[in-house]
């Protein structure tokens, strides 16, 4: 890309991200272009990962999938590109931070939610948790990613919440309790609904 015309794409993924996203994916060569947008966007996003109170190593472990994202779409499709971009807009964004083996962002639920007893009403601040592709999910790296989501996320936010494959209820049927890591990991939290449009855990498995 030019500079001028990475120049007109960055105006336009800040200033109008859905016509962004519909320009994009317009393009005859959406994920090589969506690639050579992103290293530029991704290279420039430091200073809003310190103004939030993330250092630079933070910055850089949370761009790491930039590296993974493309690495998979070149073993899949057998030529260079990006297309989890509008994923990978959250870290962008500075809204999604990679503390250790997790990745972290702070939402909202969209619904009430029956916890032991007590209702979490819509709206209530949580603290969302991503999976990202690499090694196992080791019990002292996992718990580390936990305390320092808790400390960099402060006391007000008091819970965690996850939607991911990895807290399927099915997986009783073909993983083994005693070996599982995904399956300690699911233990950490409380399954309250299942949804069955995403066929992520087939896939993965």
């Amino acid at each position: 890309l030019s500079q001028a015309e990475g120049q007109t794409w960055k105006e336009s993924y800040g200033q109008d991200r859905a016509g962004f996203y519909e320009a994009l994916e317009a393009a005859p060569d959406t994920e090589m272009r969506a690639m050579a947008l992103y290293v530029r966007l991704a290279a420039e996003a430091l200073p809003r990962f310190l103004d939030r109170g993330a250092d630079e190593a933070i910055y850089l472990d949370t761009f790491r999938d930039l590296t993974l994202w493309c690495g998979f779409f070149h073993s899949t499709e057998g030529r260079c590109g990006l297309r989890e971009y509008r994923w990978l807009s959250h870290a962008v964004d500075a809204t999604l931070f990679r503390l250790g083996r997790l990745e972290f962002e702070a939402s909202r639920t969209l619904e009430d939610i029956r916890l032991n007893g007590a209702v979490l009403p819509a709206g209530t601040p949580v603290v969302d948790v991503h999976i990202p592709e690499g090694p196992g999910l080791t019990r002292g790296d996992v718990l580390n990613s936990f305390h320092r989501a808790k400390d960099f996320f402060g006391p007000e936010l008091r819970y965690f919440a996850c939607f991911s494959w990895m807290l399927s209820p099915a997986l009783d049927l073909v993983l083994d309790p005693g070996q599982s890591s995904i399956l300690w990991f699911r233990s950490l939290f409380h399954v309250y609904g299942v949804d069955y449009h995403f066929p992520d855990m087939e896939r993965r498995l």
